[in-house]
């Protein structure tokens, strides 16, 4: 029996973001100047260039927030793995979900029909994909909600509602007393019924010379507000470490 996927209708958002996140940031090339007919003048003396300033120093996001912080905040059993220089990675124990899974295939069809409705395992209804990243600041607050903005405008012409999702793409909420400057996105949401929903939210955030931005995929759909609460309290104690 084929098991539903909870998951991609909020992951084909979430790509479609990333690449016009992508082709957003990309400045845009410059044509070469026209050739001067006049003769060049004399060459000058160019100054020495000035020492470039020291890099920053390299930032372990798994260092800053614990499986078990990120778990206590959505209320879930959480597992951390180091995706690079600049980011960390947050799910459920991948032993856990094979194990639940293997538990709902024993029982077959009667796991799905108990007390007379259909229920879901807990496989296919939990799910977490949450991801950590730390970095020089580059982007302002408004070049980034510009980015998102042109992102939604975008995504709003697909007609979201037509492929299955509640919303997509919409300015968040503004987080105060978090970093320089914070706020969330939501990416999308979907409710399919029987315990199926997903919702993936994102929040950004600066502090000193450090950008944060914090992704989250999550089943079942807690509700923006709610998620916003999880998602602040996972990216605080990660911005008090950061100097």
């Amino acid at each position: 029996m084929a098991q539903p996927n909870c998951v991609n209708p909020c992951m084909k958002l979430i790509a479609i973001a990333l690449v016009a996140a992508v082709g957003c940031g990309k400045s845009e090339s410059k044509p070469a100047p026209a050739p001067n007919a006049e003769p060049a003048p004399a060459a000058k003396a160019v100054p020495a260039p000035a020492t470039p300033p020291a890099p920053v120093a390299e930032i372990d996001p798994c260092s800053l927030v614990s499986a078990a912080e990120v778990g206590a905040a959505v209320g879930k059993a959480v597992v951390a793995k180091k995706d690079g220089p600049h980011q960390c990675s947050y799910g459920l124990d991948p032993a856990d979900q094979q194990k639940a899974m293997e538990d709902f295939t024993k029982g077959g069809l009667a796991n799905m029909t108990k007390g007379g409705g259909i229920k879901m395992p807990s496989a296919i209804a939990n799910q977490l994909a949450l991801t950590l990243e730390i970095a020089p600041a580059t982007q302002s607050e408004d070049e980034i909600k510009q980015i998102y903005t042109g992102v939604g405008s975008a995504v709003a012409k697909l007609d979201p509602k037509a492929h299955g999702l509640d919303d997509a793409i919409v300015n968040g909420q503004e987080l105060k007393d978090l970093g320089d400057w914070a706020f969330t996105t939501n990416v999308a949401a979907v409710n399919m019924g029987n315990g199926i929903s997903t919702r993936g939210r994102l929040l950004e955030a600066k502090h000193g010379a450090w950008q944060l931005t914090l992704s989250a995929t999550i089943a079942p759909d807690p509700g923006a507000a709610k998620l916003d609460d999880e998602l602040v309290a996972i990216a605080k104690p990660a911005l008090a470490k950061l100097k």
